[in-house]
């Protein structure tokens, strides 16, 4: 069922939608969270920025924990899936690093933030990425999935934890 899903979701495929998804993909990278994190800091709000950092590395070390006990395979190299940006998928597959990155990211910000446009385009974000992962083949529908739920349940405990 779940290769079914990506393969539903890689009908649409097209060259436009090849590059606009490789992009959104990088907003889950670690060159792009930095930069964020950083200009977040010296010209937004410090305490911000300082709590963003800080549930994005708590769930950037609880991601590759769990990586690294599951050991779960990724679609690359099913028959029947299109993969691109092989490069950005290292390690296994649940869950999803760059959904749960942007996840604890975009979830931070707009729990911190407390405003409904942020909040709205954080989420958004979220989905976009999430689906940037299945339409270029990188992960199964459940890696995704993981990767938001537990990003979010770590924004929550960290922003109590943070107060």
């Amino acid at each position: 069922m779940q290769q079914s899903i990506i393969q539903q979701i890689q009908l649409i495929q097209h060259p436009i939608l090849d590059v606009f998804f490789q992009m959104i993909t990088m907003l889950g990278e670690e060159v792009f969270i930095l930069i964020f994190l950083t200009i977040l800091y010296w010209t937004v709000n410090k305490k911000m920025a300082q709590f963003i950092g800080y549930s994005f590395f708590i769930s950037l070390l609880i991601n590759t924990g769990i990586k690294e006990i599951l050991h779960m395979p990724r679609p690359i190299g099913i028959e029947g899936i299109r993969s691109l940006r092989i490069e950005t998928a290292t390690g296994y597959s649940f869950p999803s690093g760059h959904t749960q990155a942007v996840s604890s990211l975009f979830g931070s910000l707009a729990l911190f933030a407390k405003n409904k446009k942020i909040t709205i385009v954080s989420l958004i974000t979220i989905i976009l990425v999430g689906l940037s992962r299945l339409y270029l083949g990188l992960h199964w529908p459940i890696d995704v999935i993981g990767g938001m739920v537990i990003a979010l349940i770590i924004v929550f405990m960290a922003y109590h934890f943070y107060q």
